[in-house]
């Protein structure tokens, strides 16, 4: 998305609704990515005002009641089509969507490709929160500390190169078709990208020494300068130095120091 982009956008009135936990990136995050290189205005609703929040419970709370032709959702993200009847959710379904209805996708076969790369690197995602959540969800990461340190040997171990390595396939597979391109599927960005771009972010957060030392390895050399590349596109690094990014907090994503050392 150009600068000339991004100004008419924050003219436009917003055609989307973003519904997700205030103060951090989370899951929430895919779609904001996929929203910002579509360059399309949205709400981040939760994150805009104090009063956001109970628009969200007001949805997934257990006592509430949506409008009559809005379906139950069970949790955010939560993707509500302004002028439309339209509330999606769960990040794959509103990714594909996004996918379809603001050019993030190819219309050809290769739209199978993009969904297939986006669900894996979502796999990645679920995999790194488990890191710190290997027992249940419901308990805090002291709780669960042993076994957070076992699951952590091996995700840096095994887990991150396994993924890595697929995506890096991705990049070379990609660049053996269209040698010019800097995207993961033809010629034109799409969701694969953000999603990717997001995952292998949110994991360098997390475990910033061993990505450091795959970078120094030179094995994954394609993923990574795929990424970079990315970061450095304007629209991309226009979003990532705006007060709309916001930290990584206590979410997929958390860095704890003891995580990614060899015990």
């Amino acid at each position: 998305m150009t600068d000339t982009q991004s100004t008419k956008r924050a003219k436009l009135e917003p055609k989307y609704e973003l519904l997700y936990w205030p103060g951090m990136p989370g899951r929430g995050e895919y779609v904001r990515l996929a929203l910002e290189a579509a360059g399309v205005p949205y709400k981040d609703t939760t994150n805009e005002s104090k009063e956001g929040i109970s628009s969200l419970l007001g949805i997934i709370g257990r006592d509430s009641v949506t409008a009559p032709d809005e379906p139950p959702v069970l949790a955010p993200p939560i993707l509500r089509v302004l002028d439309s009847p339209l509330l999606i959710s769960q990040t794959p379904n509103i990714l594909l969507y996004l996918g379809d209805h603001e050019n993030l996708a190819p219309t050809d076969g290769d739209k199978y490709l993009v969904h297939q790369y986006a669900l894996t690197a979502l796999d990645l995602g679920s995999e790194a929160h488990n890191v710190h959540h290997p027992i249940g969800i419901s308990l805090f990461y002291e709780d669960q500390k042993p076994e957070s340190l076992r699951f952590a040997k091996e995700f840096r171990g095994l887990r991150i190169p396994k993924f890595f390595g697929y995506f890096d396939k991705i990049v070379k597979y990609n660049r053996s078709k269209y040698p010019e391109s800097n995207y993961l599927v033809g010629e034109k960005i799409s969701y694969a990208d953000t999603t990717v771009w997001q995952v292998v972010d949110g994991v360098s957060h997390a475990f910033p020494k061993k990505i450091e030392e795959l970078r120094k390895e030179k094995e994954f050399e394609a993923l990574f300068g795929w990424f970079d590349g990315l970061k450095g596109e304007e629209w991309l690094k226009g979003y990532l130095e705006s007060k709309r990014r916001l930290p990584y907090a206590l979410g997929i994503f958390r860095h704890y120091e003891e995580l990614d050392v060899d015990q």
